[in-house]
């Protein structure tokens, strides 16, 4: 490998991380203003069985991410499945359970189709869960942006 060749590789392992096995207790934590993750929800188990107050049935496996945010202003979530995934992310204030309040629960693309959300303005903790309707498990990529200035 030459070195441009490295020196690239390097820079994507940094701005890149890998999801694995998590659990509200030991969520992945998510730095602002720009992250992506890779994940595969095959790798962990289905934690939250229902969201959103009890609601909102999420039956695959899901992944955890933790951020805090002084301002969520313009802060965007987007989910990105593998082809034949239909994912669902939902994104939860203060605390990881099944009777938490989210301000985000987004199933609208359908299979293989992003998924976006925003973070509402002001300071906050966030659980941001990402799980799939069909199949139960995939892979996929978690992109958190934000406009420059905000951490």
């Amino acid at each position: 490998m030459n070195s441009s060749s490295l020196a690239i590789a390097a820079t994507l392992a940094f701005f890149s991380a890998s999801a694995y096995a998590q659990s509200c207790a030991s969520p992945i934590e998510v730095s602002v203003p720009a992250t992506q993750f890779t994940g595969n929800t095959c790798n962990s188990t289905n934690q939250l069985p229902y969201l959103v107050n009890g609601a909102v049935q999420a039956p695959g496996n899901q992944d955890i991410y933790h951020l805090r945010v002084t301002d969520g202003s313009g802060i965007q979530l987007q989910l990105t499945p593998a082809v034949a995934l239909d994912g669902v992310l939902f994104v939860c204030r203060n605390l990881c359970a099944t009777y938490s309040s989210c301000v985000a629960a987004v199933d609208s693309g359908g299979i293989g189709a992003a998924e976006m959300a925003s973070l509402p303005p002001g300071p906050g903790d966030y659980y941001v869960i990402i799980g799939s309707v069909v199949p139960a498990c995939g892979t996929y990529n978690l992109t958190v942006s934000a406009p420059l200035g905000i951490p």
